[in-house]
């Protein structure tokens, strides 16, 4: 569930990323410059009608350009309908697709990068472990080696392993009987 909440969370910001990058940059700013980039939005604002961009140049002070614009939706009449702000809305969500995409691209794969780093990790970390066992005095302990010795001596330090409760009661049985076997 956190991992639906964090992806979902991503995507969000994303998408707010990507739609501020839309909506200023392509269809407010390079819009203002460019008028004819509106048009991505005629069918969507004006239907079957024409759509019209006028722009507009001003100088405030010497070296102080502003660029804007004015859209309208031109009916069969003739009549002109101001549609300014639905025209730069509707090209800024559909100017903010691409960026949506390429982001959201890098995202995944800097969240495959990091899930195979962690697992490249994880690997080196199981390798060491297995390389270099940490024995705690809960572990099981490793069978005894064999004993050398007369027969009295085995089953001696063989019952001793027993009393440290080093080995299990049916180990030491099992070892007992294979060590009078030898008789």
């Amino acid at each position: 569930m956190k991992k639906i909440k964090e992806n979902v969370v991503l995507a969000l910001v994303l998408f707010a990323i990507s739609f501020f990058c839309g909506f200023i940059v392509f269809a407010i700013g390079l819009g203002s410059l460019f008028p004819q980039m509106n048009q991505v939005a005629r069918p969507f604002v004006c239907g079957d009608q024409e759509m019209e961009v006028k722009q507009y140049v001003s100088h405030y002070r010497p070296g102080e350009t502003s660029w804007t614009i004015q859209a309208f939706c031109v009916t069969a009449a003739g009549n002109k309908v101001e549609r300014t702000g639905w025209v730069q809305f509707t090209a800024g969500l559909i100017y903010s697709i691409l960026p949506f995409v390429i982001l959201v691209g890098l995202a995944v794969r800097a969240k495959l990068a990091r899930n195979q780093q962690e697992e490249e990790y994880n690997q080196r970390r199981l390798a060491a472990r297995a390389a270099h066992p940490v024995r705690f005095p809960s572990d099981p302990q490793p069978e005894p080696a064999p004993v050398d010795g007369t027969l009295e001596e085995k089953l001696v330090k063989l019952r001793k392993l027993y009393d440290a409760d080093l080995i299990s009661a049916e180990d030491y049985q099992a070892k007992k009987d294979e060590i009078l076997k030898e008789l």
